[in-house]
């Protein structure tokens, strides 16, 4: 499996951003835009489709994301996926998805030398099943100069089933 993300800045204020995924009989196509406004925000939008063996489907994506008195950074982002929609990350051996779709709503805060903390409430539908609410919470920080470390913790609202994630990220250049 691969994956590709693209962008290229149009003006200083507007950028174009790509997406490819390719897997065995599976193929994902995307095309998106930013839009930085200097007192309003940032502006996203993204459509893809995917093609497999099962069918194809369209994702389509918005999001805003507004700073607020340079200490805090709210965000929102709202997806819609149709039947048969797949990408990696949700890519489970052909095993297709109903339409669903999900909101995200959340904020983000420096803490100086403890890293940034990021907050997120997501409500996800699916017409199917119905809808699940999860609660997050991210602090990262850099440990080393060349060594960046997160902690992740998140529960699902509904089931009260929680995960935590410890991840390493190494700039490669």
């Amino acid at each position: 499996a691969g994956s590709l993300m693209l962008s290229t800045d149009v003006t200083s204020r507007t950028s174009i951003d790509t997406q490819m995924e390719s897997a065995r009989d599976f193929g994902l196509t995307g095309l998106g835009s930013t839009y930085r406004t200097p007192d309003f925000g940032v502006w996203q939008a993204r459509l893809a489709n995917s093609c497999h063996s099962v069918g194809q489907g369209w994702r389509y994506q918005a999001a805003y994301g507004l700073d607020v008195l340079d200490v805090l950074h709210l965000q929102w982002q709202g997806e819609r996926y149709q039947d048969n929609f797949l990408d990696l990350s949700r890519y489970q051996g052909m095993k297709v998805d109903a339409a669903s779709s999900r909101q995200v709503g959340g904020f983000s805060m420096p803490l100086g030398r403890w890293g940034e903390v990021k907050t997120k409430y997501e409500l996800e539908q699916v017409v199917a099943v119905g809808e699940n609410r999860y609660l997050g919470v991210t602090q990262l920080f850099w440990y080393t100069p060349h060594l960046r470390v997160g902690l992740q913790a998140r529960r699902n609202l509904e089931s009260r089933q929680s995960n935590i994630a410890l991840r390493f990220s190494i700039p490669i250049f």
